[in-house]
């Protein structure tokens, strides 16, 4: 898995984690709040996935919820 990857899969984990804690559960709504919110904007690098990355995304994690842990970070360890 190359290092683009695991940094776009760790910044989208990022998007969706703090998107349910605040009540932000749409892939558009989530998209929308990188372009305004300074939180959501500080936890995508800056960056505005579209709405259809994070939605296949989020898909990929219902499918097989185990590729949590190729995601996982030193400061935020997700178990199953």
């Amino acid at each position: 898995m190359s290092r683009k990857y695991r940094r776009t899969r760790r910044l989208l984990l990022r998007l969706l984690l703090y998107g349910y804690c605040t009540g932000v559960v749409s892939s558009r709504a989530i998209e929308r709040k990188t372009q305004e919110d300074v939180a959501f904007r500080y936890l995508a690098a800056n960056q505005h996935p579209d709405h259809d990355t994070i939605a296949a995304f989020r898909q990929s994690l219902r499918k097989n919820p185990g590729q949590l842990r190729s995601v996982e970070s030193p400061s935020c360890r997700v178990s199953m």
